[in-house]
This record gives C-alpha cells, sequence and structure tokens, in this order.
C-alpha cells in the first residue's frame, strides 16, 4: 500500500515558485545564505543557476529545501581535493545546507543530493552547515572539520551588550574614541557611488592580505537583491566626506553576519574596524537579531583570530560534509591560494589581482 503521507522529492525553481520564500520566511534557524534574494545573487556572480531540491508533504506545502550550485573545478588539479568539480551548498558562501522542518525530510534532501552528485562522475557534494548535522542522518556524508568561527550573542537590549570584563570593554571604547577623535565618522551607504569608492579599498585590502578579491559584480547584484529588502548593510568610516573603511553586513532572521571588510592603510585608521563593528553590532541588538557572526578564521591567522575573540564571542568550529569520501591534505583551498600568491601576490597591480582573483572564483 501506498504511504501518502509520506513526503515527496521534487524540484523547484525559486524564481517562480512561492513556496520558497513562505518556507525560508517560517523556518526561524534560517540563514540569509538560504534567502532566495542571495542565491539569486550567486547567479548574477557568475550567470550559474541555482537547484533546488524540496520536500512537500500530501498538501503540496514545503517541509525542506536545499538550494545547490555546480562549480567548475580548479583546472590543472588546483586545489586538491577542497578543488574539484562540486555540487555545493554554497559555493563561495561560508554556511548554508537543508533547511527543514524535522530530520526525515533533512535525510530525504541530503541523499537525493548524493544521488544527484554520484550521477556525474568526478563530481564531489559539498553541504556547509552553521550546525553539525544530527547524527547518523546522512552516514555516507564525510564530516571534515573546518574552521573555527567567532558568534557574538546578544542581549534583548543595546544597553546590556558588554564586550567581556570591564577592561576589555573598556579598551574597545577607547579605540572608538580615538577614531572619532581622528576624523572617523559612521555611516550607512546609501548610493551605489559609495559602494564603489568603498569596494577599491577593500579590493586593496584584500591584496595587502593576500585574499582573492570578489568580483565588483557580486556586490552590485548585493546591492540591487538584497539591499532593498534590508538583508544587507554596508557600514562607512568616512574622514572629511571621503570613504576610509566599510564594513559589510547581511542579516535575516536570528542572525547578523559579518561579511566582508576593507580598510585604507595608516595609523589614523588603526580603529576603523572598531567603530563600525560597534555601529553595525548595536544596530543589529535593536533590529532584534540574536547574534552577531563574525566570520570564520583560517588556521594560523593569529591577528585575525585575536581581532574577533576580543568583542566577547564564543568560537566554534564549523563542520563539512562531503560525498564521495576523501580525505583533506592538511590546507584548505583558500590557504593553498594564499601561500601561493605571498611572494608576488602583493606586488602586482591591482587590478591584475582583480582580474585573476574573478577568473579563479569563476571555477570554485
Amino acid at each position: 500500500m501506498l504511504n501518502h503521507s509520506a513526503p515527496r522529492l521534487t524540484e523547484i525553481d525559486l524564481r517562480t515558485d512561492p513556496r520558497y520564500e513562505r518556507f525560508v520566511a517560517s523556518r526561524p534557524e534560517a540563514l540569509v545564505f538560504q534567502h532566495a534574494a542571495w542565491l539569486q545573487v550567486l547567479e548574477r556572480e557568475y550567470g550559474v543557476r541555482c537547484q533546488v531540491l524540496a520536500c512537500e508533504d500530501a498538501k503540496g506545502e514545503l517541509t525542506g529545501v536545499l538550494p545547490l550550485f555546480p562549480t567548475k573545478g580548479l583546472p590543472l588539479g588546483l586545489g586538491g581535493a577542497l578543488g574539484r568539480r562540486r555540487l555545493s551548498s554554497l559555493p563561495r558562501t561560508p554556511v548554508a545546507g537543508p533547511l527543514a522542518a524535522n530530520a526525515a525530510a533533512t535525510g530525504q534532501l541530503l541523499q537525493a543530493a548524493m544521488d544527484r552528485a554520484s550521477r556525474q562522475p568526478g563530481l564531489q557534494l559539498e553541504i556547509k552547515t552553521l550546525q553539525p548535522l544530527p547524527a547518523g542522518i546522512a552516514p555516507a556524508l564525510t564530516t571534515v572539520p573546518w574552521r573555527v568561527f567567532y558568534v557574538l550573542d546578544l542581549p534583548s537590549c543595546p544597553e546590556d551588550i558588554r564586550f567581556g570584563n570591564s577592561n576589555r570593554h573598556s579598551q574597545i571604547k577607547r579605540g572608538i574614541s580615538k577614531a572619532v577623535k581622528q576624523g572617523l565618522r559612521p555611516t550607512l551607504a546609501e548610493s551605489e557611488s559609495e559602494l564603489a569608492a568603498w569596494y577599491g579599498i577593500y579590493a586593496r585590502t584584500m591584496q595587502r592580505n593576500r585574499i582573492m578579491a570578489r568580483s565588483w559584480r557580486l556586490f552590485t547584484a548585493m546591492w540591487e537583491h538584497l539591499r532593498p529588502r534590508d538583508l544587507m548593510r554596508l557600514w562607512l568610516a568616512k574622514r572629511d566626506g571621503q570613504v576610509v573603511a566599510g564594513v559589510l553586513v547581511l542579516a535575516y532572521a536570528g542572525t547578523a553576519f559579518y561579511a566582508f571588510g576593507g580598510w585604507q592603510e595608516g595609523s589614523e585608521y588603526a580603529h576603523a574596524n572598531d567603530l563600525l563593528h560597534w555601529e553595525a553590532i548595536h544596530e543589529a541588538c535593536r533590529l532584534g537579531f540574536r547574534s552577531y557572526d563574525f566570520g570564520e578564521v583560517a588556521e594560523g591567522d593569529a591577528g585575525l583570530a585575536q581581532f574577533k575573540s576580543k568583542w566577547n564571542t564564543r568560537a566554534e568550529r564549523l563542520q563539512r560534509y562531503y560525498h564521495p569520501a576523501f580525505t583533506l591534505s592538511g590546507a584548505d583551498s583558500s590557504l593553498y591560494f594564499r601561500n601561493l600568491a605571498k611572494s608576488v601576490w602583493q606586488r602586482m597591480p591591482n587590478f591584475a589581482t582583480r582580474r585573476l582573483s574573478d577568473w579563479l572564483y569563476g571555477y570554485l
């Protein structure tokens, strides 16, 4: 006898099926990276269409979704196992993965994704989640410990925010006072010209830190798709009306994510990031968000880990899941590129590093 109550697996089009956004909005644990607007941003970035697996009940209501993007994989075997062709949730995105109302739907979505990837030889399924998957829900997936990320839990009232003990909290406030005395003023970006001014600073910051910069195309897509829905804030520090630093925050449901940052060199801008994160954190609290995620830190980047931990954050390790199984070689793909470019990256013209970054990201 057929079980008519069992969820049915299907594939839906997030552009034409209103159930996708309705279901994501109904889940308090949803992330901004699972929102249809972010998926449209990724589609715009490299012209690749999102594939959305979904479970629906007997009434046709969704009980789970899993957005996926295919990637081409790096040429010449660069990046090792993590540079292979992938079916990913999601590429160039810190966390995503399945969003479901129950464990049965989660398991069904993951099994369907493994089946889909297995039909294409050499294709690696990659699932990135903020929280670990329930034990035993997809035993065929290989668990790979990933980077540590730093999260600040927010109180219900901004006046109750404290960054650690009194000494640490006071130290951050002193840094902000120095930034204000040096003429820095925080403000929210209101125009695409301000976004462009900050993007140039961001691209040079990435080059100084030997990290690949994301394309201008990505940020204009974010401005078009995310900002009108209040999913994006670009906090700018200005001096004499000129943009000198910026912090881009993506926020939805309960979590605000620090996504991108860039600042000009110089001792007078040393506390610009403190000033901008202070403003972004307090605004997130006023808007009712439960946490402020500072993001992950690559292994060995002690300076960045120290900056993110000073805000009284809790450190947790991300997990990633792959199928078929493989052995991690000890260095993730971004560290591979950083080491590869270490001797020459900072000496290259900035336009060249931007173009090279864009070309490489097109495979990832």
